[in-house]
C-alpha cells in the first residue's frame, strides 16, 4: 500500500471499528441509548505512511455496505 500524497509505504495499524447509523441531537435526548439500535460497527483498515505520517482508511476486505 503506497500513501496517496507522498507515494512512499504505508504500514497497517489494524482494524478499528467505524460506527454508522444511529440517531444524534433530539432522538437521541428523547430515547436515550434507544436511538443507538440501529447502529452498526463495521471494521475499517487503518494505514499510516511512514514518511509523511498521514493516515488513511480502506475497505480491503469489501465489508463496508454499499448504497443503492
Amino acid at each position: 500500500m503506497n500513501c496517496s500524497a507522498c507515494r512512499s509505504s504505508m504500514k497497517s495499524l489494524g482494524q478499528v471499528p467505524l460506527r454508522a447509523g444511529g440517531s444524534t441531537g433530539w432522538r437521541h435526548l428523547v430515547f436515550g441509548d434507544w436511538a443507538d439500535v440501529s447502529e452498526k460497527l463495521f471494521p475499517v483498515d487503518v494505514y499510516r505512511c511512514e514518511k509523511c505520517r498521514r493516515v488513511e482508511f480502506f475497505d480491503t476486505d469489501l465489508s463496508l455496505p454499499t448504497q443503492g
